[in-house]
């Protein structure tokens, strides 16, 4: 996604295939998807070893929504809760979850060098379309 326009980064369509495929992405997203519920959500609970982490380039406002973070700490592992907002790491039922969580419990995505190529190729195209 860095290779990505800013009209891209900021196209819910492209923002949502890409964190889907590497909840990482959202680094790169426009300020605007990491605000976005569903793209954040997906974000966080794409099938990825590190998804969780991804937390971190979500809103303020998306650290502070409880569905959000407990999708990143059952994605990823307790080590997400320090991403989320200060009122929700004083919420019981989210420390809790985070402290039985011991570590990254979902299979990484198969991130081919065929699949990186799709993703760069759409993000030419919709250049392309957008100028």
């Amino acid at each position: 996604m860095y290779e990505c326009s800013a009209d891209l980064l900021n196209d819910e369509e492209v923002v949502l295939h890409c964190v889907s495929l590497d909840g990482r992405n959202l680094e790169w997203a426009a300020h605007e998807m990491k605000n976005d519920y569903e793209v954040v959500l997906a974000a966080v609970s794409c099938p990825t070893q590190y998804n969780g982490s991804s937390l971190q380039h979500a809103s303020d406002s998306m650290k502070d929504n409880k569905d959000v973070v407990m999708a990143a700490i059952a994605g990823y592992d307790g080590q997400a809760l320090g991403h989320a907002s200060k009122r929700l790491k004083g919420d019981a039922g989210v420390v809790r979850a985070a402290m039985t969580q011991s570590g990254p419990n979902r299979k990484p995505c198969a991130l081919t060098s065929s699949t990186l190529i799709l993703m760069k190729a759409m993000c030419r195209e919709r250049n392309k379309r957008s100028t």
